[in-house]
């Protein structure tokens, strides 16, 4: 017989919070501050690209003297539905601590410690997402990640190759080096973001502090730090990095991230269905990510 869901049954936090809770999951993983953000693609969108050069010639003569190039690109970010589906048996429940805080009301079970219940899941939704982001393969649900992308685009991007003999202090600065001339101009407020995991800051971090004997430490905990040395450039330690060994070099808010928080499809629900006394959490949402420069991105591995 085909599953029955009573929705009546849906707890009063999430039928409130919905939209928020939409949002929090799908828009608020680590990485994606430094990301620009396209939060209404509903399939496939086409991002546009524009690189410009202009030569300043002598104007005193008269005639015509076309000169620089406009290099339009069309780069596509695709969106593809990323669900989680869960269910908690209510014996289960009874079973543990949790039995002293089941109650009925109005005719159905609920959760008092719902809140924290779901604002847990979205976080762990957001830590999920975040390693997806980054994945050098094709999610489960068709996403390409980030240095998937890259690996692919190896033709234009800038690649760095890391040693065993390098310290983490020698790759920052390999990868520093390796910039593109002008990367900076393409990026937010002409910013570089120079990403690796957490694992690889701390220990950028901890070599720079014993380098010195004196003065202010760095904190390995931060969310982000300056390069000294070129202000432009600012180091993001990202979870999704973690283990990899991997940096990417890019300008600020060029890498892309699609979802669309208004989809009619996106959606938050946790239900108590009678019929089989199990609570049911569902939680789906769009994701894609795209890299909207490659030729100024610098990728070291």
């Amino acid at each position: 017989m085909a599953q029955t869901n009573n929705f009546s049954g849906l707890t009063e936090y999430v039928g409130v919070q919905r939209d928020a809770l939409i949002v929090k999951a799908s828009t608020e993983a680590k990485s994606l501050k430094y990301f620009d953000l396209f939060l209404g693609v509903k399939h496939k969108d086409i991002i546009p690209a524009m690189d410009n050069t202009v030569v300043l010639a002598d104007g005193s003569a008269c005639g015509w003297n076309p000169d620089g190039s406009d290099i339009i690109s069309e780069i596509p970010l695709e969106v593809n539905p990323a669900e989680v589906e869960k269910e908690f048996c209510q014996r289960d429940f009874e079973k543990t601590w949790a039995n002293y805080q089941l109650r009925w009301e109005a005719g159905r079970e609920t959760l008092p410690f719902e809140e924290a219940f779901i604002n847990g899941n979205i976080s762990a939704v957001q830590e999920a997402l975040e390693e997806d982001l980054w994945s050098s393969g094709t999610t489960a649900y068709g996403m390409t990640g980030i240095t998937a992308i890259l690996d692919a685009a190896s033709a234009v991007t800038t690649n760095v190759t890391f040693t065993s003999a390098q310290t983490i202090v020698d790759k920052v600065e390999a990868m520093v080096a390796a910039m593109p001339t002008n990367a900076y101009k393409y990026g937010y407020e002409r910013k570089m973001n120079l990403f690796l995991g957490e694992d690889d800051f701390a220990s950028y971090v901890g070599a720079i502090n014993a380098s010195c004997c004196s003065g202010p430490k760095y904190d390995a905990a931060a969310e982000e730090l300056p390069y000294a040395g070129n202000s432009r450039v600012v180091i993001v330690p990202v979870p999704g990095l973690n283990g990899t060994h991997k940096m990417v070099l890019a300008p600020a808010r060029s890498i892309a991230y699609g979802t669309d928080i208004e989809d009619s499809n996106s959606t938050v629900d946790f239900w108590f269905e009678r019929k089989d006394a199990k609570f049911l959490l569902r939680i789906l949402f769009l994701a894609g990510v795209a890299v909207k420069l490659p030729g100024y991105v610098t990728y070291g591995k």
